[in-house]
């Protein structure tokens, strides 16, 4: 057991004496960090972190964390150092070791803990030293050379707390820590950033590390508005995190995923007191990296409705439901897709308007009109679909068609109309060639001025997904695709339930400040209750902005260096955003300061993710060509994206620190 020593003291000099003194100790038993190889059998095989778990709750400004880390000797007793990054404003207030022969614990309730040592049963001495940034940095460049893992730079810049103890063989240590920092504003956005790769398990063979190798581990976080406002748009650009609202003013974030020494969680969201929020992020480059000689950088922009504010403003629409009810759809599928559409018409508000078609050689319409979904029609809507049966052929063309024709007929101003349509096949009756097919919906969508957005839902393996994609891509809705192990039920009711309450629609951006070179996506589309309009681009600094800039030409390669420098980060940007609402139109008008060169640094591989993903679609739906290929190569290369042209090689993953995933 440790006993609490009478040596507790605090200061650079004691500090630096008990780091002196600890080495010394340290080296005795084996050479420092995770020591082996002295006479007494001291060994290193391996200090490995076996398990992360952070939990916490952000309230009232401040993030307070709990993060445990079980660290697990395999060889011989030895003794470990242990790093962990304190960032700018953390305050230290528990810690705790724990294992079979080690039981220490230390809480304070103000203030950060001290340095000093605890004197072990046997005689051993536990060290606790914090270091400040300076003392930190000359402590690290000497790691960094001992053992040659670059990765401890990552540590920069911060206060650092070392834990000098034994770990005894074949023993689980247990590290807790709770701290609390305070949260960041960035771009009009609340940003906490979570210390994942924060901690460091020196490994005495000089190969660097432990924690250099990817490790696995848990987040769970809980964010509450002490406010009215609502919390909108939890995001994260780092990790692809899940978010669970609480109600109005509270969400949980929860993670679960491999990490290395220096990665951090971000996660940005919004506190709205108004209809709507919004948040600017701009990356600006020192140098032109990309192959548009007139980018000078990059930008996201986050749109979030306030749900509590729309509660009782969802705008009513009209949807058509097309269901394939050829023979392929037998058995399970058509029962699954009768309960599925029955499902999504108990969802649909009484101010909407609806009709339903199915289809095999020929279709049939519930009712030609559009009808209110009043509770008697609801019902008998879900008589129509219990009575279905599937037979024959695939007629998709004449199917949708009728659709957009019935919605044209009956036509509302301001009011959204949409295509839900589930087929498991492809077109074998009527026209039956892609391309026609597809013009002639566009044509009718657009001659018409329907303006439908249509939902497509793919059931099973022989779906015809270049038809699909591009019906859905080019009216801005989505395509889904159901495997034939899923139930066709728990796929589109949820999915529906996502686009059942529109509060703005026909939207339009514009931006004040600089030029905007590319967006994606690049046709706005509706955006939903609970939903957000996030919207990544290049853009160009408009002439009276490059102040700094050299005039050097750009260049054609993402692998270059070579540009322009950005000016001063003291322009202002103006965003206004126009739609319809259930009052009509309207516009917003948000303002935002551009920020100095090199902040954001997440944002070119978000915008490089974007693009590839963009000419990966255009070549699976018209084909390649040479220019494609290069892109989509010369992207994955530089930003470590696996595309079906590259392959990521470990030094592209080494060499790129930031991981980000999307």
């Amino acid at each position: 057991m440790i006993r609490h020593g009478q040596k507790r003291t605090s200061g650079t000099m004691m500090k630096l004496m008990n780091l002196i003194l600890g080495i010394l100790l340290f080296s005795i038993a084996g050479g420092g960090g995770v020591q082996g190889g002295s006479d007494d059998g001291y060994s290193a095989d391996g200090i490995t972190i076996a398990g992360m778990e952070i939990s916490g709750k952000v309230e009232g400004g401040y993030v307070e964390l709990m993060d445990i880390r079980e660290l697990y000797n395999p060889g011989a007793t030895t003794a470990v150092s242990y790093l962990f990054s304190l960032g700018p404003g953390t305050n230290v207030t528990e810690l705790d070791i724990s294992s079979e022969d080690i039981d220490y614990a230390y809480q304070e309730n103000q203030g950060e803990a001290k340095s000093g040592q605890e004197v072990l049963d046997g005689g051993e001495i536990a060290f606790i030293s914090y270091l400040d940034a300076r003392e930190a940095e000359e402590y690290m460049k000497g790691l960094v050379n001992r053992y040659s893992d670059p990765a401890l730079f990552s540590f920069s810049g911060n206060k650092l707390l070392l834990l000098q103890f034994p770990l005894f063989s074949h023993r689980f240590v247990t590290i807790s820590l709770r701290y609390s920092f305070p949260v960041s504003e960035d771009g009009g956005l609340q940003m906490l950033e979570i210390p994942m790769g924060s901690c460091s398990v020196l490994d005495g063979s000089g190969e660097g590390s432990s924690q250099s190798r990817e490790q696995t581990g848990s987040v769970f976080v809980d964010i509450r508005s002490m406010s009215p406002s609502t919390l909108e748009g939890v995001y994260s650009p780092s990790h692809e995190i899940d978010v669970l609202k609480n109600g109005l003013n509270s969400v949980s974030v929860s993670w679960t995923g491999t990490f290395s020494i220096g990665d951090s969680m971000t996660i940005y969201y919004n506190e709205l007191s108004t209809a709507f929020g919004a948040g600017f992020l701009n990356y600006r480059m020192d140098q032109r990296t990309m192959y548009q000689e007139n980018e000078d950088g990059y930008f996201m922009f986050l749109f979030n409705p306030n749900t509590d504010e729309f509660s009782e403003q969802v705008m009513p629409k009209d949807v058509v439901f097309i269901i394939d009810t050829s023979g392929s759809m037998r058995g399970d599928k058509i029962i699954q897709a009768r309960h599925a559409l029955n499902e999504v018409l108990d969802i649909l508000s009484p101010e909407d308007k609806f009709t339903i078609i199915h289809f095999s050689n020929s279709h049939s319409r519930f009712n030609e009109e559009m009808v209110p979904a009043s509770s008697e029609n609801i019902e008998e809507g879900k008589s129509w679909v219990d009575g279905l049966t599937a037979d024959g052929g695939t007629d998709i063309n004449s199917a949708l068609l009728s659709g957009l024709d019935t919605l044209s007929s009956f036509m509302e101003s301001g009011r959204p109309r949409e295509i839900i349509f589930l087929t498991d096949g492809e077109a074998t009756s009527g026209v039956t060639n892609t391309d026609n097919i597809l013009e002639n919906v566009e044509n009718k969508n657009i001659v018409l001025e329907v303006g439908a957005t249509l939902h497509v839902f793919g059931i099973g393996y022989n779906v015809n997904t270049n038809l699909l994609d591009s019906l859905a891509s080019g009216s801005s809705g989505a395509s889904v695709y159901i495997t034939p192990e899923e139930d066709i039920d728990e796929v589109l009711t949820p999915f529906y339930q996502t686009i059942a309450s529109p509060v703005l629609t026909d939207i339009t951006m514009e931006i004040d400040g600089i030029e905007i070179i590319s967006g994606f996506p690049e046709s706005i589309p509706d955006l939903y209750k609970g939903g957000e309009l996030n919207v990544v681009g290049s853009y160009k600094l408009l002439p009276d902005d490059h102040s700094d800039n050299e005039g050097g030409e750009g260049s054609d390669d993402p692998e270059s260096g070579e540009g322009s420098n950005g000016s001063d980060s003291s322009e202002k940007i103006r965003i206004y955003i126009n739609g319809t609402t259930t009052t009509g139109n309207t516009s917003y008008e948000f303002t935002f300061d551009m920020e100095e060169p090199g902040k954001h640094d997440f944002l070119p591989r978000i915008y490089a993710t974007r693009v590839v993903g963009s000419l990966l679609r255009d070549i699976k739906l018209n084909g390649e060509t040479t220019e494609k290929i290069e892109l989509v190569k010369r992207y994955g290369k530089r930003y470590g994206i696996e595309t079906p042209y590259n392959t990521i090689s470990i030094h592209t993953i080494v060499g790129n620190l930031n991981k980000y995933t999307f």
